[in-house]
């Protein structure tokens, strides 16, 4: 049974990258514009159909900050989100992003999810954030043996609303196997406003993706790790527990104080 996000108000698009609609967004209005991604109707990991990203082709996909609907993450307001995706590489050895935004030339904001290549391909969700006021620069990494031709999924959570704490979150999808998880509080928040949406390239040009993505889903509030497993898994039905006196974790009532910071409803 595929993931079903029609009841989480918070989840604001969702690419199933699907066949004669790549582009669609299933949940909202953000529609991309496609430049050169293929589809693949054999290799897949939800639907029927995934997206395919050509290094020779400077495929990439993209929405600009005007069209984006409102509140969809990294735009005013909303700097909590959560992002999760079906991936591979079909290419080591080189740095490749797979979703950025930002980096306007003036003030040099950015928040990115990329591959990079350290001696032997490595799998990097790198979050990069440059503040155009202090000039700092932070990234993050959970670092393993990226395969080539190899299907994962991960999740990405930032908390840009108060302490400004990541996850990111790695499935090896051929091995069935979590490959690690990594938590972490950054300095500072990325104040991203106008710059496009882009799926398999970055700012400047310079970095492509060479690989295949797969049911891309975004959240304006942050997700747990039990639901990433969940949209992983295709088991995804709902959203966050109602407010209220209780909160509710793996079905079990628990007492309001133990329910506090399990999630964040923007």
């Amino acid at each position: 049974m595929p993931n079903d996000f029609s009841l989480d108000a918070n989840c604001k698009a969702l690419w199933r990258l699907e066949n004669g609609a790549l582009t669609v967004d299933s949940k909202g209005g953000n529609t991309l514009t496609n430049s050169g991604v293929d589809e693949d109707t054999i290799d897949y990991k939800e639907g029927a159909c995934s997206g395919v990203w050509l290094l020779a082709n400077s495929d990439y996909m993209n929405i600009a900050h005007a069209d984006l609907d409102a509140g969809m993450p990294l735009t005013v307001g909303y700097n909590s989100f959560s992002i999760c995706s079906h991936f591979k590489i079909n290419t080591g050895g080189i740095p490749q992003v797979i979703f950025s935004k930002g980096a306007i030339p003036v003030d040099e904001e950015y928040f990115g999810v990329e591959v990079s290549y350290i001696g032997s391909p490595f799998f990097q969700n790198r979050l990069l954030i440059r503040n155009n006021s202090s000039g700092s620069f932070q990234s993050y990494s959970l670092n393993f043996n990226l395969l080539t031709d190899n299907w994962y999924h991960f999740g990405i959570t930032f908390n840009g609303n108060d302490d400004f704490a990541y996850r990111i979150r790695v499935w090896d999808e051929e091995a069935d196997l979590l490959l690690g998880e990594r938590t972490g509080v950054f300095t500072q928040c990325p104040d991203i406003t106008a710059a496009d949406y882009l799926f398999g390239k970055k700012f400047n040009n310079t970095t492509y993706l060479d690989g295949k993505l797969d049911e891309t889903v975004m959240f304006n509030r942050i997700i747990s790790a039990a639901e990433i497993d969940q949209i992983r898994a295709g088991t995804y039905g709902g959203g966050p527990p109602s407010a209220g006196k209780f909160g509710a974790l793996s079905g079990k009532l628990i007492p309001p104080e133990q329910a506090v910071g399990l999630y964040t409803e923007l």
